[in-house]
């Protein structure tokens, strides 16, 4: 009976705790560009898949080899799980902006801190010759 009541309270605390993340539990939560900004767990996230994505089109040449960075985001969703799961439609480009990759991809952090790389699909949009 005792233990029927903790596991009670405790899955009324998640449910509650995951309510005032604003999300219901397992769900997504969008983000806009600037929550993404704000948020340094996100904004990391942003910029690890973003600079995996951008090392892997150089190392299979199919873009030149300068530095890039996460420059608009279309899309951004966080889903807490045992750690966070990010998804991510944004743009890549190196400074100058001659050279665009456009990324859908998911980034996985977890209770560490750590991330890791999930899934990606990119494709060059444009492209400065090689």
């Amino acid at each position: 009976m005792r233990s029927s009541i903790f596991l009670l309270c405790l899955a009324l605390f998640g449910c509650l705790f995951s309510l005032s993340l604003g999300q219901t539990a397992g769900g997504y939560k969008r983000l806009s560009a600037a929550q993404v900004r704000a948020d340094k767990n996100a904004l990391g996230a942003l910029n690890y898949g973003a600079k995996i994505i951008a090392a892997d089109a150089i190392k299979n040449h199919r873009v030149p080899d300068f530095k890039y960075k996460a420059t608009e985001i279309y899309e951004a969703k966080v889903q807490v799980v045992a750690g966070r799961n990010y998804v991510f439609n944004a743009d890549i480009s190196n400074y100058s902006g001659s050279t665009v990759i456009n990324a859908d991809y998911k980034v996985y952090q977890n209770l560490n801190g750590k991330y890791s790389l999930v899934s990606q699909t990119y494709q060059v949009v444009q492209k400065e010759a090689c």
